[in-house]
Formats: C-alpha cells, structure tokens, sequence
C-alpha cells in the first residue's frame, strides 16, 4: 500500500510541476485540458464539465485570457456566445511537457519487464472498468 501512495504522489508532482512550468493553477490546468479536448468550447458547456457555473467558468477563462493561454472567438451560430480555444503558442507548450511526462512515465516504467507491464495494463484495465461501472449506478 505504501508503494501505490509513494506512485500517487509522484504522478501528482509531476502534474503540479507542470502546472508551476506554466505558472497557472490546478484548476487552470484543468481548464485547459479541457479545452484542449474540446477545442471551440463554449463558456456554458465548459462550466457543465466542471460542474460549476458559467461566473466561475468565466473567470478561469478571463485569467487564462490575460495569461496569454486560451483565446476567444466569436461564435459564428450565435453572436452572443464565444467560443474558447487554446492560443498557438500553449498548443506548442503542452505538446512540449507532454512529451517529457511521456519520458518520465517511460522511466518509471522502465522497471518492468514486457510481462510485469502487460500485467499491470491489465489490472489498470480492471479498476478502471469497475470504476466507470460503479458511476453508472
């Protein structure tokens, strides 16, 4: 049990590491992948992803705005709206830290050998499904 926290707290450096990288928040982290994941994303369909409300959603889009990270564009279906897409240079950034988390996750896996690591897949795999079967319920 020890050894599955010490992994948890190593990948959940990693991700405040590369929040620190960007100098933004978690929650600004989260943000971004998201619209990373739905690019052109509007103000109200982002709060619906995060559960909040559109105020909330709106103030993490207006920091990201002045930070440079995501910019607005007008939504050609609805002139009221505005669409919310990541801005070429964070497209650039994250790519970047992408690849070297990739490179950090191959080093901790690196310990593994081919049937160690299928078996881990495996019980990944296995946790997963039941946690999605269980949010079903």
């Amino acid at each position: 049990m020890e050894d599955y926290h010490s992994l948890q707290q190593k990948v959940m450096k990693m991700g405040q590491n590369m929040s620190a990288k960007l100098q933004i928040t978690l929650t600004e982290m989260v943000v971004l992948r998201i619209v990373k994941e739905h690019e052109g994303i509007n103000i109200k369909e982002l709060a619906s992803i995060l559960g909040g409300t559109s105020s909330a959603a709106t103030q993490q889009v207006d920091n990201l705005v002045r930070k440079g990270y995501v910019v607005r564009a007008p939504d050609v279906n609805d002139r009221r709206s505005q669409r919310v897409s990541l801005s070429p240079e964070t497209t650039k950034k994250i790519n970047v830290l992408k690849r070297q988390g990739v490179g950090q996750l191959n080093s901790i896996f690196a310990a593994l050998d081919d049937e160690e690591f299928s078996a881990y897949c495996a019980l990944t795999r296995k946790i997963v499904n039941q946690v999605l079967e269980s949010k079903e319920k």
